[in-house]
C-alpha cells in the first residue's frame, strides 16, 4: 500500500524506475534512498498486508485490531496468518477506526494480558483515517500501525 505525491520525489522515482528493464529493483532502490529504509514491491495490497503482519510478528491467536467498516480481504489476511481480528468501531465522520475505540481496545487488551500485535487502519471508500491521532496513540502503546 503506497501513497505517492504526483509532483514529488516519489513520482519521479516511479517514472524513472518504470522506464527500462528490471524496473522493480530500480523502484525498490529509489524508494529506499528516499525514505532511508528498506523497500519491497509486492504484487497486491493483500500481499503487502500479509508481509506487514508477518513482520509485526503476528502468529496463532494474536490479536490484530481492524476497523468494522473495511474490506473482507483485511480480515481474511489476518486470519490467514493465524491472528484473531478484533473489530473496532469507526468514527462516523471518517468511517475509519475511531481513536476512542482504539484507546478503549488497547486498555481492554492490556487487562486481558494480550496486547495486539498490530493495528490495521485503512482508508476505506475515499475516507482517510485520522493518523494525527492514531499514530501517537499506537506509538505510546508500542503497537505497530499498518
Amino acid at each position: 500500500m503506497l501513497y505517492t505525491d504526483r509532483q514529488g520525489e516519489a513520482a519521479g522515482a516511479i517514472n524513472a524506475a518504470l522506464a527500462g528493464d528490471d524496473y522493480v529493483s530500480r523502484l525498490e532502490k529509489s524508494f529506499s534512498s528516499i525514505t532511508g529504509k528498506n523497500a519491497v514491491a509486492l504484487c497486491s495490497g493483500d500481499a503487502a498486508l500479509h508481509t506487514a503482519l508477518y513482520l509485526c510478528g503476528v502468529a496463532d491467536g494474536d490479536y490484530v485490531f481492524v476497523p468494522t467498516f473495511t474490506f473482507y480481504s483485511y480480515i481474511a489476511t489476518v486470519a490467514h496468518v493465524g491472528g484473531v481480528p478484533v473489530f473496532l468501531d469507526c468514527d462516523p465522520n471518517t468511517r475509519c477506526i475511531s481513536a476512542s475505540a482504539l484507546e478503549t481496545a488497547l486498555v481492554w487488551s492490556e487487562l486481558q494480558g494480550k496486547p495486539p500485535k498490530a493495528v490495521v487502519a485503512d482508508n476505506a471508500f475515499g475516507a482517510v483515517a485520522d493518523y494525527d491521532v492514531l499514530c501517537p496513540l499506537c506509538k505510546a502503546w508500542g503497537v505497530p500501525l499498518v
